[in-house]
């Protein structure tokens, strides 16, 4: 069994706000990320034999973790 943690995307949605550029970004840096690691997984023939089990962090507003939305 290995866990993988990253904390990339929850600091970029805390720094920069939920849904931001650079939030979107650490998305897709995030999943790059996934996709060489499956790739090394094939490459040692150990993908086809493995289970994967994917969380999230939580969702935000603004730049928090979220709860009611304010109205304007």
């Amino acid at each position: 069994m290995v866990f993988l943690y990253s904390v990339h995307t929850d600091h970029a949605g805390h720094k920069y706000g939920w849904m931001s550029r650079e939030y979107l970004q650490s998305i897709e840096e995030a999943d790059q990320q996934i996709g060489i690691f499956f790739q090394k997984l094939r490459q040692e023939d150990l993908f086809n034999d493995t289970h994967f089990l994917f969380l999230t962090d939580h969702g935000g507003i603004g730049k928090g973790h979220g709860g009611r939305a304010q109205r304007k």
